[in-house]
């Protein structure tokens, strides 16, 4: 059981990415942001590569100051306002990155992490079909990013919808470029959306390991408590937090 009291969202790109000239993300569940030529060292993008580098040390305080001080020089920057308002979902900072998120999809609406991340913050205060339309529109955008898929199913498991949450977790299981990392956590919530629906063998040869019973008989409170929904993350993993589509640092769940 211990072993299940994690968090099983990916924040897109932890759910958090940082947007840069490529939106693939790194292993770390940010998108890798290269410097342009000539750059300047102290410019937004150099800034957000630094921020990525901390995050993918660990160091998401020290990531979460450098996008404060980079946002409050550059405050209409949309990447900027994106990477730190994931970054802050992932850290449990729900208002502060409430009013970054719609700033980043105010400027950029294409911004699918910012919008995954969205759809994570809203999943996680109760507003389950608010939260689904933003995943929605990102899994839109995105073409159906796994770590979206990922999100969404979790939202429909909150719902008690194994069923649904089955559909698109094998959907992002067949996703061709599916990382290791996030291919393990999609797994898991496989393996728990047929727990719910009482498939327990099936469920357990997937996680490798024994499930609790009570998620057949409905026990959303023992659910909500897997999947971490009310939980934040200081350590910065991703889930019903933050890899918010990115998704983070895969998987302990994840707001890219």
């Amino acid at each position: 059981m211990q072993g299940w009291t994690k968090r099983w969202i990916i924040l897109g790109g932890a759910a958090l990415v940082l947007a840069g000239c490529s939106h693939e993300p790194t292993a770390s569940g940010l998108a890798e942001t290269h410097q342009p030529p000539g750059a300047a060292a102290d410019s937004p993008p150099v800034m957000l590569r630094r921020a990525d580098e901390m995050r993918g040390k660990g160091e998401f305080i020290a990531a979460l100051s450098l996008l404060a001080e980079t946002h409050r020089r550059f405050p209409k920057d949309a990447a900027v306002a994106s990477a730190y308002g994931r970054l802050a979902l992932q850290l449990g900072h729900d208002e502060m990155a409430a009013a970054l998120l719609e700033q980043a999809i105010a400027a950029d609406p294409r911004d699918w992490r910012a919008l995954s991340a969205k759809g994570v913050l809203e999943s996680r205060r109760g507003r389950l079909p608010a939260g689904r339309r933003a995943l929605m529109l990102a899994s839109r955008v995105s073409a159906s990013e796994a770590v979206i898929l990922n999100n969404l199913a979790v939202s429909h498991l909150l719902d008690g919808k194994p069923g649904a949450a089955v559909s698109l977790l094998r959907q992002g299981l067949a996703a061709p470029e599916l990382r290791p990392h996030h291919e393990r956590r999609l797994k898991r919530n496989l393996a728990l959306a047929m727990a719910m629906d009482g498939r327990f063998e099936e469920a357990e040869k997937l996680a490798g390991e024994t499930l609790p019973r009570e998620l057949a008989s409905g026990d959303m409170a023992a659910l909500r408590r897997l999947v971490g929904v009310s939980e934040a993350d200081p350590a910065g993993a991703s889930g019903w937090q933050a890899q918010i589509a990115d998704a983070s640092r895969p998987l302990r769940p994840a707001v890219q």
